[in-house]
């Protein structure tokens, strides 16, 4: 819900230089991050209940597809 994404934004600001152990910080950054630059999508998966890039209609299928993918060589 659009709560739950505050939720989680207020939850990552608390914790990001106030814990005493470097893993605080290390556990905040990465959602506070993708909140930070892809809010739209967040906020787009909450309200359609869906993935914006129609890449997939579940998230099995979507990991399903991600697995699918192999890098490519490198040159």
């Amino acid at each position: 819900t659009p709560r739950d994404l505050e939720i989680l934004s207020t939850v990552c600001d608390s914790i990001m230089g106030k814990t005493v152990c470097a893993f605080g910080d290390a556990a905040a950054t990465p959602p506070l991050s993708t909140l930070t630059r892809f809010r739209d999508e967040y906020e787009y998966h909450v309200r359609e209940k869906g993935c914006w890039r129609r890449v997939a209609k579940t998230f099995e299928e979507a990991k399903s597809k991600a697995g699918a993918v192999q890098p490519a060589a490198a040159t």
